[in-house]
C-alpha cells in the first residue's frame, strides 16, 4: 500500500471512490474501446507490443509512461493495448493539464474518460496526492513525463514520473508513440508497448529516455 498522509488525497478518495463516478469512467472507457480502436488501428502503420497480460502481477500499481505529440494521444494509448490487458490494468486515469478542466464541458468530457489535472482546481482532485490515492485503489495512473505536447527528444522530462516511480509497488509501462504527418491532415503512427519495469532510484530523464529508446516495429 502507498502510503498517503495529507487531508487532501483524503479528499481525493472520498471524490474519486463515489460508486457513480467510478462506474461511468470504467463503462466509458469499455463502451468506446473497440469504436476506437477501429479508428485508431487505421491510423497505426507498425507496431511492436511486448506487454501481455500475464507481465501485470497481483498487488502492483502501474503507471503508464507516454510521450506526447497530439490530442489523440490518451485516447490512442489506451485502445491499442490489447483487450485482455487494458482489462487487468482495469480503470485508467490520465493526469492531464488543468486547463483542459476550466469550463463545465471540457471538464465532463476530461473526467468522463477518466482523466484528472495536474495542478490545483477549485473543485477537483488533482496532481500526485490524487495519483496516489488513485494507485492505491487500484487503477492505473498514465502520465506523460514531458508534461505537454512536443516533438520527441526536444523538451526534458518533470519530475512527476520519477516521483511516482519511487512510491511502494509502482511499475512503469513504457509507451512510445511515433506520429508522422502526411499532407496537411493525414497522420500515421508507430506504436511501441514495453514491459513494466522499476523505476526505482531512476530520474524522470533516465525514464523518458527509456520510453524513447523502445522500439516500435
Amino acid at each position: 500500500m502507498i502510503e498517503t498522509h495529507t487531508s487532501t488525497a483524503q479528499t481525493a478518495r472520498r471524490q474519486l471512490h463515489s460508486p457513480g463516478q467510478n462506474r461511468l469512467v470504467f463503462l466509458t472507457q469499455n463502451l468506446f474501446y473497440w469504436p476506437l480502436r477501429m479508428v485508431a488501428m487505421g491510423m497505426l502503420r507498425d507496431r511492436k507490443i511486448e506487454l501481455a497480460a500475464a507481465d501485470l502481477k497481483p498487488g502492483e500499481h502501474y503507471v503508464i509512461a507516454s510521450n506526447h505529440q497530439t490530442h489523440v494521444d490518451p485516447f490512442v494509448n489506451n485502445v491499442l493495448l490489447p483487450y485482455p490487458v487494458m482489462r487487468k490494468l482495469g480503470t485508467i486515469r490520465t493526469i492531464a493539464h488543468t486547463v483542459f478542466f476550466s469550463n463545465v464541458f471540457n471538464r465532463t468530457f476530461m473526467t468522463m474518460f477518466g482523466a484528472f489535472p495536474t495542478k490545483e482546481h477549485p473543485i477537483l482532485p488533482h496532481g500526485l496526492e490524487c495519483a496516489r490515492d488513485l494507485l492505491n485503489s487500484g487503477q492505473t495512473v498514465q502520465i506523460f513525463p514531458e508534461g505537454r505536447m512536443t516533438v520527441p527528444g526536444t523538451s526534458p522530462a518533470k519530475q512527476g514520473v520519477a516521483i511516482m516511480a519511487q512510491w511502494p509497488g509502482v511499475k512503469i509501462i513504457p509507451v512510445h508513440m511515433d506520429w508522422h504527418r502526411h499532407g496537411r491532415f493525414g497522420r500515421t503512427l508507430n506504436l511501441g508497448v514495453g514491459k513494466p519495469f522499476s523505476g526505482k532510484g531512476m530520474t524522470a530523464q533516465e525514464i523518458l529516455d527509456r520510453v524513447l529508446a523502445l522500439p516500435v516495429r
